[in-house]
């Protein structure tokens, strides 16, 4: 017997296939090529579905989480979205440090304590979230997870698992039908 979440990512899952998965190649930036991706744009530009899918990530929240971190680009419309449906605070981090003003990686202010939890769209090698993950830390930041949309095949998971991070991923790259 399926339950109501079950059911409820399931829905998701399909909509976010119809609505976002490109069966187009796609270069990463390391030269490789995949076979199809997720655009993360088109669930941010869909309010409806951002909605749901900001509403799946929460849920998934750990009970000490006082603030999200969104990785610019792809994981910004996530975390406003998740702290416009929770209420913990939105914080934001830059690839790259701002290169005028002060000079920061991490945008946003913490108010109370508590743990942030990295936010992405998609992760694979986990490069990227490792290095948000980092400069959270560099700020002072106690890291408690890290989240996103879509798992693809690759370290990522280990990667921030060797770090103390646990991810939590809504979907991996079969469940969505994403091919490498």
């Amino acid at each position: 017997m399926t339950n109501t979440i079950d059911t409820t990512l399931l829905d998701l899952g399909s909509r976010i296939r119809d609505a976002a998965v490109v069966n187009e190649p796609y270069m990463l930036a390391n030269g490789a090529q995949l076979q199809s991706y997720l655009d993360g744009y088109r669930i941010a530009s869909d309010p409806s579905l951002l909605s749901d899918v900001c509403q799946a990530m929460a849920s998934c929240l750990p009970k000490d989480a006082v603030a999200v971190a969104g990785i610019a680009m792809g994981g910004v419309p996530l975390a406003v979205g998740i702290s416009l449906l929770v209420g913990v605070e939105g914080l934001f981090i830059r690839k790259l440090p701002k290169p005028y003003g002060r000079f920061s990686r991490v945008e946003g202010v913490l108010k109370r304590s508590g743990g942030v939890v990295a936010i992405d769209d998609v992760i694979r090698s986990g490069t990227q979230m490792l290095a948000a993950i980092t400069a959270l830390r560099a700020s002072g930041l106690r890291v408690v997870g890290a989240s996103c949309v879509l798992e693809r095949r690759g370290p990522g998971r280990s990667v921030l698992k060797g770090a103390g991070v646990p991810l939590m991923a809504l979907f991996s790259e079969e469940t969505l039908s994403v091919r490498s």
